[in-house]
Order: structure tokens, then sequence, then C-alpha cells
């Protein structure tokens, strides 16, 4: 644990470093990775829209989005605005992530409701005693010989 701490504490050192000769040498460059990095995560907020719209339009209850990725995903954004306010005292940066955690929230929550309605559908709308029959789990007309497959 201690050498782990140690190694934490050089990198960090290192890291210090490469800032202060960055910024010495080449003045011009907080400007560029600043304005760089605000432009990147404002279209970043665009790229969650395709996301968005193919969970909404898939008819199988938005099977191909992951609770797991998607929620981790906005953790790691909700520590960024914790890390942007309370380490770099950054608001703007804050702001940016808090737009990517709620996209990520947004599709989380497209993802529920389409698998909410989804799982309703497949169970009869929710009427009592409507499950779903052998003939719908099962194609049986792609069947050969007896054979069964889903």
């Amino acid at each position: 644990m201690n050498e782990s701490f140690q190694l934490l504490l050089a990198l960090k050192d290192y890291g210090m470093a490469a800032k202060a000769y960055l910024g010495a040498n080449y003045q011009w460059l907080p400007g560029i990775v600043v304005g760089t990095f605000t432009l990147v995560n404002s279209v970043r907020l665009l790229a969650y829209v395709p996301q968005m719209l193919s969970a909404a339009r898939d008819a199988n209850g938005a099977s191909g989005i992951s609770y797991a990725t998607w929620s981790l995903f906005c953790i790691s954004h909700l520590s960024t605005i914790a890390y942007a306010l309370v380490s770099l005292g950054d608001l703007i940066m804050a702001l940016l992530f808090f737009g990517n955690a709620l996209a990520c929230l947004a599709i989380i929550a497209i993802t529920y409701v389409k698998r909410k309605r989804h799982g309703r559908h497949r169970a009869g709308h929710g009427k009592p005693g409507a499950g779903v029959g052998i003939a719908e789990v099962y194609d049986l007309s792609r069947c050969r010989e007896g054979a069964v497959r889903p």
C-alpha cells in the first residue's frame, strides 16, 4: 500500500513538472488545450443523440443498451463534476460534464421505458392470464423434421 502511494506521489510530481515545463516553454499551449477540451466535450453532447434515437426506435426493448455501461459513464461524469468543482474550481468543466451526465441519464431512462413497454407487450399488455404462448417463443414455421429451435 505504501509503495502504491509513493508511486502516485511520484506520478503527481512528474505531472506537475510537465505542466511547469510546458507552461513556461509553450505559453500558447494552455489556451489551445482548454479550447480543444471545451469544444470536444461540447460536441460530444451531440454524440449521445444517435444512441438515444437508437434506443427509442428499438423494437426489442432497447436490447443493445447496457445499463452497466451507461451507469458507469454517468458515475464517471458525476465524479468529474466533483473533481472540476472541488479540485479545479472550474465551473465550465463541471457544466460540460453535467450535460454529459444528463445525456447518460436520458439514455438509461429511455432504455428503462422501452424495456418496460417491451415486457408488457410480451406478456400480453398486462392482461391477467395473457402470457406468451409456445408459438410466440418458437417460430414453428422454421422447424424441420420436428426439431424445435428458438
